[in-house]
């Protein structure tokens, strides 16, 4: 077994020269996003917040859907590779979150079920008050269950579980960098993970779901092998040992280490 946490952590702390590129006056979720930009039209626009929304959402959806078929994922930000153990536990656990709470599921998963701009062959007369996008109403909505909360949290883990950045670039339809990949690139790639997972839900007035264990990207294994690690954790004061008495942190999960390293690295 290797403990590759320290280097997780210190490679998430290290953010790169882009951020030399990012204005100051920026707010932390608007320098995330300018880390990667859209390459149609020959120009290089950051993506938007609500196409992040829209395509996770969807894709969320989507894999609901397959799995009440019980027919693997297709599409190329669901796909896995079925030979990876860590995939294939993620998808059983995506489909444990799935059949324990299958109504509901079944209900949030529905094209219909999703904001005007979805779904609108599906739906039998028209609905008032029905948000427009995905916007943060409708997100609210949506993430407002517990148990699509963490179904969300290990799709999220299953988009990012192969940390390729060119395969990560198809997934998002977003580059991180002209040309040539860099190690600098699997930094961004964490770092946006990071935002969807936790930044994305805590801006909803939501808490995000957080575990002592998190899967460890394949680009790390070991000859392919596949093990889960866990970040850094501080006894609490009364000394106890027990897991639930622990504080979990690692350095990309405080957005004002986060920030304070994108903004050292801009003044260099």
């Amino acid at each position: 077994m290797y403990n590759l946490t320290p280097m997780i952590d210190l490679m998430i702390a290290q953010v790169s020269t882009y951020a030399k590129h990012i204005h100051r006056k920026s707010t932390l979720e608007a320098k995330i996003r300018n880390m990667f930009f859209h390459t149609k039209k020959n120009s290089r626009i950051p993506p938007k917040k609500e196409y992040l929304r829209c395509r996770l959402i969807r894709g969320h959806k989507r894999i609901n859907r397959q799995i009440s078929k019980k027919s693997l994922p297709i599409g190329i930000l669901n796909t896995y590779d079925i030979d990876d153990p860590s995939a294939i536990k993620l998808w059983n656990i995506l489909e444990t979150c799935y059949f324990k709470n299958q109504e509901e599921m079944d209900f949030i998963s529905r094209t219909e079920s999703g904001p005007k701009t979805d779904g609108i062959s599906k739906r039998k007369g028209r609905i008032k008050n029905l948000e427009k996008s995905f916007n943060l109403s409708f997100c609210k909505r949506y993430f407002s269950s517990p148990a699509v909360l963490e179904s969300f949290y290990y799709y999220i883990e299953l988009v990012f579980l192969k940390l390729e950045p060119e395969l990560l670039c198809k997934k998002f339809d977003f580059r991180c960098c002209e040309g040539e990949h860099q190690p600098e690139c699997i930094e961004k790639w964490l770092i946006l993970k990071h935002y969807v997972r936790v930044m994305m839900i805590e801006e909803l007035g939501i808490i995000p779901l957080q575990e002592t264990g998190r899967f460890l990207p394949n680009v790390f294994q070991p000859e392919g092998k596949s093990e889960e690690i866990s970040p850094k954790c501080e006894d609490s004061e009364d000394g106890g040992e027990s897991e639930s008495a622990m504080t979990c942190t690692t350095a990309i999960d405080d957005p004002e280490i986060l920030s304070g390293q994108l903004d050292s690295v801009q003044d260099n």
